[in-house]
């Protein structure tokens, strides 16, 4: 595949994916994932490759380590005294 068309494939997916997952907050991810999957598409072949390689392990470890970070980074509002 040409890198442009790859690049307006992963672009135009994640952002699809992103815009609904924040107009509906109260819909699982993965909800909102099958929402965009269709059964033996492309969406579901291009998920099920990610998850076979361990993409989504990797991505789970990953947002854990940058959540722990921001958890223990100090806010400027702590480090002159105010409240967090």
């Amino acid at each position: 595949m040409e890198p442009a068309a790859a690049r307006a494939y992963v672009s135009g997916l994640t952002f699809g994916i992103a815009a609904a997952a924040l107009a509906s907050p109260g819909i699982p991810l993965d909800d909102v994932r099958r929402h965009y999957s269709t059964v033996g598409g492309i969406n579901e072949q291009c998920y099920a490759a990610f998850r076979d390689r361990g993409g989504v392990a990797a991505l789970e470890e990953a947002m854990d380590a940058v959540l722990e970070r921001v958890r223990a980074t100090p806010t400027e509002s702590t480090l002159d005294g105010g409240a967090p």
